[in-house]
């Protein structure tokens, strides 16, 4: 009765539990269509599907689909045979030695189950034995049949009870009529009992068989008394020993459906072969075929197993399981794969579904935030749902019991170590011996460190020589370089550069140019850009140094893109910074979390490999955890609990926020303060939380004592904040001295806590200077240079009101200490507030140690502050645009500035005069700097190409390697004495340069030049030379031509034209710039030649044979204009008549000498008549008689017969009148002629006499 109620109990207690916790054994909620549960129902119920699988990895979902499947369809017998792997590690230790062992076990596992799971009452003659437990009315039952089964031998046996025996049957046969009025004679009353005791006794045999079935005979001896020794069987028996038993079993129990789970886990094949043979001995067996109703029975059997359970093959039984591997289909009758519900690729969206479903009912502060990169980080390692939601219960009860802060940080680390404890039990529980993987990786810190160590003293080293390079480096663009290498190989006559089959003007590279010819290894060099000229080659090395002169052209423009268009000092300042930086890492290094060692690629790398080195198949997952931060050093915090210590219960109360992370007051009141300190964990003091008022003062009073404590709040204070910089301010309140261990132990372990206060513009200038001023006060000298120098300058400088704060009137000489040690170069100052004997003293300083900048505001300050007695009014009250010239200072009479400008000078000129546009300088001043040896090349160049100034004699400039930047940027005055001596000094082909031909192309500059006039006397072959090169060179046109020739007062007589284009010969000759000589003559036109003739006519007719004429050119000689009569009746009397061409220039010749005396040009006016006859003859057959006559008439007066009434008239005598007669006697001019007394009479014709008499 009490075992009932307390059964009762436990029913109702079930009913009443809470349903929130996530259990791991399978579920029953796999509705009743699902295809699972309809594709088992229709194996089970196919006759010839006898051994169906369900098929799926680990956690996919086969035990609930068993379940729900035996929920949904009761109707079926079902039983289930379930073994876990907890043996495995025994069974391997037993299938070593005896190779049968784990099958055997495995066989009995499942008889025991199969048996055990029944009542003993359904299979009472089983031989497997089992506790019986005898009731008393059990017990009853039994003896009553014992007594039944004896009273026949008793009472027949035993004679004093015949009598009772009589008295007895009496009262029941009386009893018996009474009752029932039944007749019952002796005979049956007899036959009665008889009965009773033989059923009796049956059953009581019945029940003494079944006791004995647990023994076996062992021997048998027969004597004078039969002796009988029972033995107990043994229960260690496979399939074979019992398979009566298993027969038995399945006939008196109607099972249909056999479940076998977890079979797989021991990967034995042979047990499922063993175990379809059993399925087909008992679907054979004839007691348990057919039932009394002649119904066909089918026992099933239903394996849940995973996919590859069939590739298993040791190496032992490989060739005995081939067959099996490859015949996986034919072993199963039906086959059910089952899909998993989740893996490492949906894991995600389940753990976040548990969230969800934690979070919904939960207030906002105790909800469980875990950000979604976790989730996706560690949802790779997550394939089975069990695991998932017992590492997710498991979860909650750490944080119910541990109390962490409810961070997002501390959520995901306990995940992430309740993760490794279900992924890794045994790694696990190594972490409290401080033994697991996870330790192991843990300790690689400090090789990491030491590697990251080396790193950043490599990175020094490299900044540190950059520094030094850029110290050295003086120029600011790739121009300026090119500039100066191309000066460089110029002065060696090389021009031109040869690279990649192309040939280039070295001036006009460009940056790519460079960056392709510093992977050459040789380079041709010309001196100009004709096919012919002289070449060098030259290799890389040479070219880059200008043969050893200069430093590495490509070293220096590698500098130069690092500067990346600042200025040298910000670059060296830039790098300054990142060694500071790196110096602080480096100091930081110790402190440094592993998870932020892990961000350097290469420490990620190595710290990988050394982790792979000893292999542990956790290594991903420990990789992944360090590397993000999930498990960090302080691990043992989450796994075990906090005990507390021999302090208050406010102290205990601080002592958890601390833990948690969560800030309080930072004045909350602690009694034993060293107590609590020595409670807390040294990685919490690096945490905000710890900034108490008492704990920093008891740790800064005793700073040796927690020298490790104070490092670790020191090193919060690498970022600032409000509450960081309340906690200082409040310090220094609190106590003043505890303040000032405080702010100098700061600086000196981060130095950039004063970058962060003084100069970060999260803070307004108020607190800027506030905060200077604490720590200026606060830290000794020798500290602040050594550790904050450069930001407490960089301060100074941002300053420009610097010399008007309070401090410095406060305590100046500790200013000027600051300043001098430094030697701060102030950039600008504005003293236009305060004026008084301690700022006064401050700016004497910087003025007489040359404490500042050479920059337009400095000078400028200096000027107005005029406290110095050699100080010229006049240059300040001058000309305001020319105040910072150079020669404005040096005529300024200030000593000190004169001399630290003269000093300084590359300084001055890079930031002030090479700056400054419109600023005029003496020429004087100007030669000074270009012959001074402290001014860097470079400077000089750039000062030359400021044209700021003009110089009157290029032969002042001592360099002749600036000749060509004066004369480039026309800084020189338009000098034929210039131009000379550049000619002389620089050229040396005898050919114009680029520089000459641009300042000669200058309209200005030929202009002022043709206003002087070329001695040409002085140096004559000089002076030819160069006025040669001017004429002869294309590049100068005709225009700047014409006024450089003003200046000169002689023509050429041999100049080579040859590659002249007729253009320029037609303006040398119009210009008369070449006379006529023969070497002239020779090399021009016709056209130019005659031109020249005419322009040099007194050359010509002093030597007129060496001049050869084209036909035709003496008539257009004797028809020029510019030509004088004189002239041409000088080239008439020089020429031989055949040279005068006279059949063309008969009347050309005549018109000049016929008003001549007849004797000067007697025979060539004969000549001059015989062409005239000879033109008649040729044209006669054209002319009329008259025509003929008249022409004769004006030929000669003797010809005048031809035209008189007379009927002849007489000629002299000779050739040509003779057969010139004859053509007029044809023409009809005449009739007859003949000779007479040495003459010719001419007899005209009768009808011309009478023709002419009528005319008259």
């Amino acid at each position: 009765m009490i075992d009932f109620f307390r059964d009762l109990k436990l029913k109702f207690r079930e009913k009443d539990e809470d349903n929130d916790i996530k259990v791991l054994s399978p579920n029953e909620d796999i509705p009743k269509d699902d295809i699972y549960i309809e594709s088992l129902l229709k194996a089970i119920k196919h006759k010839k599907a006898l051994n169906i699988a369900l098929s799926g990895p680990y956690g996919a979902g086969k035990s609930s689909i068993i379940e729900s499947f035996k929920k949904h369809y009761k109707e079926f017998n079902c039983i289930n045979i379930s073994l876990a792997n907890f043996l495995e590690k025994e069974s391997n230790n037993i299938e070593k030695d005896k190779p049968d062992s784990l099958q055997d076990q495995l066989e009995r596992s499942i008889l025991k189950q199969l048996f055990y799971k029944v009542k003993y009452s359904k299979i009472p003659n089983s031989r497997f034995k089992r506790i019986n437990e005898f009731t008393l009315l059990k017990t009853s039952k039994i003896l009553i049949l014992f007594i039944t089964a004896m009273i026949p031998i008793i009472l027949f046996n035993i004679k004093w009870l015949v009598g009772k025996y009589i008295e007895c049957k009496e009262i029941l046969l009386t009893f018996f009529k009474e009752q029932f009025q039944i007749n019952v004679s002796d005979l049956n009353f007899a036959l009665i009992i008889t009965g009773i005791s033989l059923i009796s006794l049956f059953f009581l045999v019945c029940l003494i068989k079944s006791m004995l079935n647990s023994f076996s005979i062992k021997s048998i001896k027969a004597s004078k008394n039969l002796e009988l020794n029972l033995e107990a069987q043994s229960d260690i028996k496979s399939f074979d020993k019992y398979i009566d038993e298993i027969m038995y079993f399945f006939k008196k129990n109607k099972y249909d459906v056999v479940f076998f789970e977890d079979l797989d886990r021991f990967n034995n094949i042979e047990i499922f072969t063993r175990l379809r043979e059993l399925n087909n001995i008992i679907n054979e067996s004839e007691e348990i075929k057919t039932n009394k109703l002649m119904v066909e029975r089918k026992v099933k059997f239903v394996y849940a197993i995973k996919d590859d359970i069939f590739s298993f093959c040791s190496q032992e039984s490989e060739s005995k399981n081939l067959n099996c591997c490859k015949n996986r289909t034919k072993f199963f009758d039906y086959i059910i794969p089952v899909i998993p519900k989740i893996d490492s690729n949906n894991s995600f969206g389940e753990l976040k579904k548990l969230i969800y479903e934690y979070n919904e009912n939960k207030e906002q502060e105790d909800r469980i935030k875990i950000s979604k990169q976790f989730i996706n980080d560690i949802s790779i390692f997550i394939d089975d749902m069990r695991l998932l939601t017992n590492t997710f219960n498991e979860f909650l009860i750490y944080y119910e019991k541990m109390k962490i802060a409810k961070n997002e940080d501390m959520f995901q680390k306990l995940f992430a170590i309740i993760l490794y404890k279900n992924l890794y039990p045994s790694d696990f529980d190594k972490l409290k011996n401080k033994n697991s993987y996870i330790n192991k990786a843990i300790n690689m810190k400090e090789e990491l460190i030491d590697k990251s160590l080396l790193s950043i003293n490599e990175s020094i080293s490299i900044k540190k020589k950059e520094q030094e390079k850029i110290k050295k480096e003086v120029l600011d663009s790739f121009d300026e370089l090119l500039e100066i290498y191309c000066a460089g190989w110029s002065k060696e006559n090389w021009n031109y550069i040869e690279y990649n089959y192309k040939k280039e003007y070295l001036k006009e590279l460009k940056i790519e140019d460079m960056e392709n010819i510093e992977s050459m290894k040789q380079l041709i060099l010309y001196e100009s850009s004709s096919y012919y000229a002289d070449s060098i080659s030259v290799n890389i090395e040479d070219f880059a140094t200008i043969n050893g002169g200069k430093r590495d052209f490509f070293e220096r423009l590698n500098i130069i893109k690092s500067i990346n268009g600042v200025s040298h000092e910000k670059r060296i300042e830039i790098l300054e910074n990142e060694i500071n930086d790196l110096g602080y890492k480096k100091n930081r290094l110790a402190l440094t979390s592993l998870k932020n060692l892990l961000k350097d690629t290469v420490l990620l790398n190595n710290f990988r490999a050394k982790l792979d080195d000893d292999y542990f198949e956790g290594n991903d997952i420990i990789f992944l955890f360090l590397r993000r931060g999930y498990v960090d050093e302080k691990y043992s915090d989450l796994i075990s609990v906090f005990i507390e210590g021999k302090i208050s219960q406010e102290e205990k109360h601080f002592l958890k926020e601390v833990i948690c992370g969560i800030k309080l007051d930072l004045d909350y009141p602690l009694e034993n303060v060293e107590e609590v300190i020595e409670e807390i964990n040294i990685e919490d003091f690096k945490n905000e939380s710890i900034l108490n008022l008492n704990i920093l003062k008891c740790i800064f009073e005793n700073f040796e004592k927690y020298k490790i404590n104070a490092k670790n709040i020191l090193s919060q204070f690498e970022e600032i904040n409000d509450f960081k910089l309340k906690a200082m301010y409040s310090l220094k309140t609190f106590d003043e001295n505890s303040f000032n261990i405080f702010i100098s132990e700061c600086i000196k372990m981060n130095p950039k806590i004063f970058y962060k206060l003084c100069l970060n513009e999260e803070f307004n200038e108020i607190n800027r200077e506030k905060n200077f001023n604490n720590i200026i006060k606060g830290v000794y000298e020798d500290i602040l240079l050594d550790k904050v120098g450069q930001d407490l300058e960089k301060y100074l400088l941002t300053r420009v009101d610097f010399i008007n704060m309070d401090i410095v009137n406060e305590i100046p000489q500790k200013i000027i200490n600051i300043i001098n040690n430094l030697n701060i170069k102030f950039e600008k100052l504005d003293n236009s507030k305060n004026k008084n004997n301690n700022i006064s003293k401050v700016v004497k300083k910087i003025y007489d140690k040359d404490l500042y900048c050479i920059n337009r505001n400095m000078i400028e300050f200096l000027f107005n502050e005029k406290f110095y007695n050699d100080f010229n009014e006049e240059v300040y009250s001058g000309d305001k645009e020319n105040l910072l010239s150079y020669s404005n200072i040096m005529n300024s009479g200030m000593k000190n500035l004169i001399r630290y400008i003269d000093e300084n000078i590359n300084e001055y000129l890079e930031n002030i005069l090479l700056n400054e546009d419109n600023v005029w300088e003496e020429g004087e001043k100007i030669i000074k700097l270009i012959n001074s040896s402290s001014v860097k090349q470079d400077n000089i160049i750039s000062l030359i190409n400021k044209k700021n100034f003009k110089i009157y004699s290029i032969e002042d400039v001592e360099d002749i390697t600036y000749w060509k930047y004066l004369m480039e940027n026309k800084v020189v005055e338009a000098k034929w004495k210039n131009i000379i001596s550049y000619y002389e000094k620089i050229i040396t082909n005898e050919s114009l340069d680029s520089i000459l031909i641009d300042f000669l192309s200058d309209i200005k500059v030929v202009k002022e030049l043709s206003k002087e006039m070329i001695n040409y006397e002085e140096n004559e072959k000089l002076i030819n030379e160069v006025s040669s090169s001017i004429i002869l060179n294309m590049e100068l046109s005709d225009l700047c031509l014409e006024y450089l020739i003003k200046s000169f007062s002689w023509a050429f007589e041999e100049l080579d034209l040859s590659e002249l284009p007729k253009s320029r010969v037609d303006f040398l000759v119009d210009k008369k710039i070449i006379c006529l000589s023969e070497f002239i003559y020779d090399q021009i036109d016709r056209k130019n030649a005659l031109k020249l003739i005419i322009n040099w006519i007194d050359n010509y007719l002093n030597n007129i044979d060496n001049y050869y004429l084209e036909e035709g050119e003496i008539g257009i000689l004797l028809t020029s204009d510019e030509i004088t009569i004189d002239n041409k009746l000088s080239i008439i009397k020089e020429l031989d008549i055949e040279k005068l061409e006279l059949h063309k220039n008969y009347n050309i010749i005549e018109n000049l000498i016929s008003d001549l005396d007849d004797n000067e040009f007697l025979e060539l006016k004969e000549e001059i008549k015989l062409e005239k006859i000879k033109v008649i003859i040729k044209n006669i057959d054209k002319l009329s008689i008259s025509e003929i006559k008249n022409k004769l008439k004006d030929i000669d007066d003797k010809y005048k017969g031809f035209l008189e009434f007379n009927s002849y008239f007489d000629l002299e005598l000779d050739d040509i009148i003779i057969e010139f007669l004859d053509d007029l006697e044809k023409k009809g001019v005449s009739s007859s002629h003949k000779e007479l007394n040495g003459k010719i009479r001419v007899y005209r014709r009768r009808k011309v006499l009478q023709e002419n008499k009528e005319k008259r």
